[in-house]
């Protein structure tokens, strides 16, 4: 089969479609627009179309085609006859504009490409972020796939993004050509057609797209905003220096928007503090004095523990930290009650995700509003924390395919907002449990 046939044939077929129908639609009724639309496809645009089949290498034309279908005026009546079969005429054409622009496609060459091994089905995966993908194996043709959504209209500005070449594109130009029962409403793949197992489809379409740098999840971004409640305490007199590292991780939890990242920022920084406490205070308690073994051995003791109980511990130091006028507590506490008006909050949601988090074990969402303890606050965090960096092979795993708005609202509003306020309040405030007593902490 060769370029011309493919290309110029497609676009044939639905003019003489659209030639029949309009002749019948101005049977039944006059339409000065419709009448000129036919005139132009039956006088110009098909005799351009017959030329270049058995001439190819005439000039471009088929942006003609496009711009007839695209002119406001046409579009409206032309879409009124078939609104499905519109659609289709549009993506058929702009493919064919595509590879008429194609200036090194030789149109009266074979595409050496199996074409008739193809398929187009649709996808009902994970609503993918791209609009267009595809990729050509060379060294198994029948394995090249390609993605389309129709209905995002970047999908051809972004053909050029990918992996797609002129074979490609000639396939998925000729299985939509002879496709005539797509509704585009779903996005499609073009896959080889004795593939069979839609879900073996689906995976393998993802795994070329992550092969090939991109992503396949819809992001998911955090609301979370600087509070600047520890602002005024910032003075060029303190030792921020101790806080280098701290300071760096948190300006990667600025830079992150994505949810999940941002939440594994500031879980590092809590993590920091868990460890970094039991040194301040046996510094305080040791009055600049060299260590001894036991003192190491006190250390050793103090933090050689498991990380629940660990962050447990971090938590009830933290519990009454003052933010502006009222303790962490409160914060968190009005945090979980405001949270509940909030839209799209479920409270059945909440106590199925406190459950499977192994927070609570029954009515969840009502003893987190009844009175959060430090214990069981710091315990949602390190669950919430395992949740992500763990997988589903073991036990619970969060992602962005199963964020719910309510699962959203407890790692945005309940969990960031409020970690974020403590933390930027326990730097900045020289007198917190986190401040060596001096510039660093010396190891002897």
């Amino acid at each position: 089969m060769k370029y011309n046939e493919i290309v110029y044939v497609a676009v044939m077929k639905l003019l003489e479609k659209y030639s029949e129908d309009i002749n019948k639609r101005l049977d039944e009724e006059e339409n000065d627009v419709l009448l000129n639309i036919l005139s132009i496809i039956d006088d110009e645009l098909l005799e351009n179309i017959r030329e270049a089949i058995v001439s190819p290498g005439t000039d471009p034309f088929l942006n003609d085609v496009l711009n007839l279908l695209e002119l406001p005026q046409n579009s409206s009546e032309i879409e009124k006859i078939n609104p499905t079969f519109f659609k289709r005429a549009v993506v058929i054409v702009k493919l064919a504009v595509v590879l008429e622009a194609d200036k090194s496609l030789d149109f009266d060459k074979d595409i050496e490409f199996p074409v008739e091994s193809f398929k187009l089905i649709s996808d009902s995966g994970p609503k993918l972020p791209f609009a267009s993908f595809g990729v050509v194996n060379a060294s198994s043709l029948k394995d090249s796939i390609a993605y389309f959504n129709f209905n995002d209209p970047d999908w051809q500005q972004q053909l050029d993004q990918s992996k797609f070449n002129n074979q490609l594109l000639g396939c998925a130009l000729n299985v939509l050509s002879e496709s005539e029962t797509l509704d585009f409403t779903h996005a499609y793949i073009l896959v080889r057609d004795d593939a069979s197992l839609g879900e073996a489809i689906e995976a393998s379409l993802r795994l070329q797209a992550i092969s090939h740098g991109k992503t396949i999840h819809l992001p998911i971004e955090s609301t979370v905003k600087p509070s600047l409640n520890a602002v005024t305490l910032i003075s060029a007199l303190n030792h921020y220096q101790q806080f280098n590292e701290t300071l760096l991780i948190l300006s990667e939890f600025n830079a992150r928007s994505d949810i999940l990242n941002k939440f594994l920022s500031l879980y590092h920084v809590i993590e920091g503090f868990m460890y970094k406490i039991p040194l301040v205070d046996l510094g305080a308690s040791n009055n600049g004095k060299m260590f001894s073994i036991r003192d190491f051995r006190r250390l050793y003791n103090t933090v050689d523990v498991y990380e629940t109980e660990a962050i447990k511990q971090t938590f009830k130091i933290f519990w009454d930290v003052k933010i502006g006028a009222i303790a962490f507590s409160k914060v968190v506490e009005n945090a979980i009650k405001s949270t509940k008006s909030l839209p799209g909050y479920v409270a059945s949601d909440m106590d199925a995700l406190l459950a499977k988090l192994e927070v609570f074990e029954v009515n969840g969402a009502t003893q987190l509003s009844n009175g959060c303890t430090a214990a069981k606050y710091s315990l949602l965090i390190y669950k919430v924390r395992c949740a992500i960096v763990h997988n589903s092979e073991t036990e619970l795993h969060i992602s962005h395919f199963n964020l719910s708005r309510t699962l959203i609202y407890l790692l945005d509003e309940i969990i960031m907002k409020p970690l974020e306020s403590l933390v930027f309040k326990l730097i900045s405030d020289r007198t917190s449990r986190v401040w060596y007593s001096g510039p660093s902490l010396q190891l002897y």
